[in-house]
């Protein structure tokens, strides 16, 4: 599937963090998505990627979520991380806001690093 700037600006690039003077460099980077993920991610003719929730049992799971994400809505995170027994992070409950889906490379993410840091170090990894 082609990228779309309508689309890219919609679902990725659509947050008041985002670095919209890099928007050019940043949609030039951005490649096809493959069939076959965009069918498992759409579990198209049920071939979504099943995972049971006892299998991750020993492993600790953080969901970081902005409040700024259309793609991942809190409540539908939330659910997520309950079904895996993650711990759940709404950004904004956080103080942390105006992030969204590329939370990553937005201005502010170090903020985002370091709860993450933060985390992992309080599980001594």
């Amino acid at each position: 599937a082609p990228v779309v700037r309508a689309n890219a600006l919609k679902m990725w690039a659509n947050s008041d963090r985002f670095p919209h003077d890099a928007l050019e460099a940043y949609l030039s980077k951005l490649v096809p998505e493959s069939p076959r993920a965009l069918n498992e991610r759409s579990n198209l003719n049920g071939n979504g990627i099943h995972v049971e929730a006892a299998a991750l049992a020993a492993i600790p799971i953080v969901v970081i979520t902005g409040d700024q994400d259309p793609r991942h809505p809190r409540e539908i995170d939330e659910a997520v991380a309950a079904y895996f027994g993650a711990e759940f992070v709404w950004l904004a409950d956080r103080g942390i806001t105006g992030h969204g889906h590329m939370m990553m490379i937005e201005r502010g993410h170090d903020a985002i690093a370091n709860l993450f840091l933060d985390w992992l170090d309080a599980r001594g990894r």
